[in-house]
């Protein structure tokens, strides 16, 4: 074709896309939860779907042979589970520094680090969204099959045993489809010279191998790692925003989702001189009269504070 350079490298194309199609079955249940239209946000709104959830959790995790102590979480996709899951490991590791996220913020803690091999932008996305930063990524090397060197990661780990680290791995990459060596990193992830790191799964394609006594030794040792993520839509074709994340340590899951008790939340603006109801009230009327927001000023435990009621 006229144009066209002969010297330019070819390029790959993955054939495991998820764009459309779902089984009958499945659309027939979207179709009646939508008409059902139930706020399923908690118990109390809705105690049916709320069971139902814990019946499939529980299906799931023995399905995928996950512990079953896991918690999990159905969320709208596996970006979403990405962050679900990476949001209790960001708990998680920096509790173990004496750090709490939720209370502190990130700003001044210890630097997090994210070891990968290869890896899908959700995980990037959902690194970036959680405020850890896309420099945190540390690329570590693969080998010739795709999956991540273990000899590599072994030397990373080594650069700083002192930094809250995150290792994450694939279970069926979306350009290869491999797995990495779950087992082996997990043994050396959480015992390498008396450090412990979380160990992630990317299984949006691949951690359904567990349910398929043909595929099942791909994804020997995944039992092992803290949280994993997948993706109801691809392999199991039903309708979108259809994501998992499940977290083995459901203590830190809890507690990095954890809201007020409904939707108010109380903040005080502290002053370098002392007068920190004076500065609260100035704050908030400096902000109302952006218009971007508004603050009603309130007064709790004899001291002015204020609650964000509405935007």
């Amino acid at each position: 074709m006229p144009g066209t350079d002969c010297c330019t490298a070819p390029v790959a194309a993955s054939s495991a896309g998820s764009s459309g199609g779902t089984i009958p079955a499945a659309i027939a249940a979207d179709w009646l939860t939508s008409v059902w239209d139930q706020n399923a946000g908690a118990y109390a709104c809705a105690p049916s779907a709320s069971i139902i959830e814990e019946v499939v959790g529980g299906w799931l995790k023995e399905i995928l042979g996950l512990p079953q102590q896991a918690s999990y979480a159905f969320v709208t996709g596996c970006q979403m589970a990405h962050v679900t899951a990476l949001a209790a490991a960001r708990h998680k590791i920096l509790a173990d520094k004496g750090w709490s996220v939720e209370e502190q913020g990130l700003a001044g803690g210890p630097p997090i680090r994210v070891l990968v091999g290869e890896h899908h932008e959700t995980l990037r996305r959902a690194v970036r969204h959680l405020g850890i930063g896309t420099d945190a990524i540390v690329q570590v090397a693969l080998t010739d099959d795709g999956t991540i060197d273990v000899a590599a990661l072994r030397v990373e780990l080594e650069r700083d045993l002192e930094a809250p680290t995150i290792v994450s791995l694939a279970a069926g990459d979306l350009n290869r489809g491999a797995f990495d060596p779950f087992d082996e990193v997990c043994c050396l992830a959480h015992d390498y010279k008396g450090h412990r790191a979380w160990v992630h799964i990317d299984g949006a394609f691949g951690l359904w191998s567990a349910a398929s006594t043909r595929f099942r030794h791909l994804v020997k040792g995944i039992e092992k790692a803290d949280s994993w993520a997948t993706d109801g839509h691809k392999w199991l074709n039903v309708p979108y925003d259809s994501g998992i994340a499940f977290v083995a340590d459901a203590d830190s899951h809890r507690a990095s989702m954890t809201k007020p008790i409904i939707n108010q939340g109380l903040v005080r603006f502290l002053d370098p001189n002392g007068d920190h109801d004076a500065r609260t009230v100035e704050i908030i009327e400096a902000i109302n009269k952006t218009g971007e927001a508004w603050f009603g000023a309130t007064m709790w435990q004899g001291h002015a504070r204020h609650a964000n009621l509405a935007e």
